[in-house]
């Protein structure tokens, strides 16, 4: 009887020893460094999202930086930019700057020239504005044969300049706002910082 009371002891005892081991390999606070530990401890942040953030391959470290507060953007459309792949090597894009290069580029195609004139670029916005101007005038007037209709629109080659022009125009200021969301981007790495009072709007 002893033997058996013994045995069953040693039973239970191996099962709750390995069910302890599961839990702990499934536990992603283990696999933390002490560093990223002390952040989840001290800001008690639930461990289901601790999960999620590594499943995101988000750092703990520089989830702690807050960093959405610093564009303007929540939480979780951070996140939902972090999980798409839109931020890479600390680049970080918020919607608002992205709904801006769109509308940019919408505006340029329909106005040629409009934001290079913004930007100071005389030469550029004369030129893009002055080929759409001219492309327009000589497909509406340019008669094969002189006739007493005012417009003529016997030329339709000039809509192809005309086109080639607004691509150009749009695809130019893209190109610009692209390149300077890129250098701003610049300021928003950040050296590792560890705040001594974590705020909890987690």
């Amino acid at each position: 009887m002893r033997n058996s009371f013994f045995y069953i002891s040693l039973i239970l005892l191996a099962v709750f020893f390995s069910s302890t081991g599961a839990q702990e390999l499934n536990d992603p606070v283990l696999r933390l460094d002490p560093i990223e530990k002390a952040l989840v401890d001290d800001s008690k942040i639930p461990i289901q999202k601790v999960q999620m953030l590594q499943n995101a391959d988000i750092s703990l470290i520089e989830y702690f930086e807050y960093p959405w507060l610093k564009l303007g953007i929540t939480e979780k459309e951070w996140i939902r930019q972090q999980r798409a792949g839109i931020l890479t090597n600390d680049t970080i894009i918020s919607t608002k700057q992205v709904k801006k290069t769109e509308w940019a580029v919408v505006q340029n195609f329909f106005l040629p020239g409009l934001h290079q004139f913004k930007r100071s670029q005389l030469t550029k916005g004369f030129i893009m504005s002055g080929v759409a101007l001219g492309a327009l005038s000589l497909f509406a007037f340019h008669k094969k044969d002189k006739t007493d209709d005012i417009f003529a629109f016997d030329y339709p080659i000039y809509i192809a300049f005309l086109g080639t022009d607004l691509l150009w125009s749009s695809i130019d200021i893209g190109v610009q706002i692209n390149k300077d969301l890129n250098h701003d981007s610049m300021r928003f790495s950040y050296q590792i910082s560890i705040p001594l009072t974590l705020p909890l709007n987690i």
